[in-house]
């Protein structure tokens, strides 16, 4: 009888945190479908939030049922793949936004350099099929491929006008045109809302 009892006792424990972890990872792949899915219209403050509710959710199944969960590495290995596209997603803003400002200064080193950085961060989002084809990718490649043009027109002007020698009588009223001076498309249009 007390066998019996200590079996169902067991059973019921493994039931139990059975279902414990069942819930557990539904609500982990809820926030991180929420999160993958502000990624995808270039909401990065959300997905930073939805990030740390994931991180806390995968954090708790782990300390309450160890790494022993079936699921708990897929979960390990979604969470450092977003984790990695999310920290792209910000630097490739970031570097664009730098790029803008340094073409406005007329400082085209910086901008030349900002642009590489932001093209490095843009492949390692193209991994994604999804994230590729999202409106966010598309914006994102419109605004680098404007700023990229802008850039070599200022970087063209600036190679003629260094070969431009005006007499020492005459002085050049040559001006970069203002077309070239953009700081480029607002970023702001990128954070899209879910």
């Amino acid at each position: 009888m007390g066998f019996v009892l200590v079996i169902s006792l067991g059973l019921f424990i493994v039931t139990q945190n059975s279902q414990i972890t069942h819930a557990q990872t539904a609500a982990f792949n809820q926030v991180n479908s929420a999160m993958i899915n502000a990624m995808n219209v270039g909401n990065t403050k959300l997905a930073l939030h939805d990030e740390q509710i994931t991180t806390d959710t995968l954090s708790k199944i782990m300390t309450e049922n160890g790494k022993n969960s079936t699921s708990f590495g897929t979960m390990i290995n979604l969470m450092k793949q977003n984790d990695e596209e999310l920290s792209a997603m910000m630097s490739s803003q970031a570097n664009l936004s730098a790029m803008s400002n340094a073409m406005h200064q007329r400082k085209l080193r910086n901008a030349t350099r900002d642009f590489r950085n932001a093209t490095n961060s843009m492949y390692i989002l193209m991994k994604n099929k999804n994230l590729k084809h999202s409106k966010w990718f598309k914006q994102m490649s419109a605004l680098m491929n404007k700023n990229e043009q802008n850039l070599t027109s200022m970087m063209a002007f600036e190679h003629m006008m260094t070969k431009i020698t005006p007499s020492t009588n005459q002085k050049t009223n040559l001006k970069m045109p203002s077309s070239m001076m953009t700081q480029g498309t607002s970023l702001s249009m990128m954070g899209g809302e879910r």
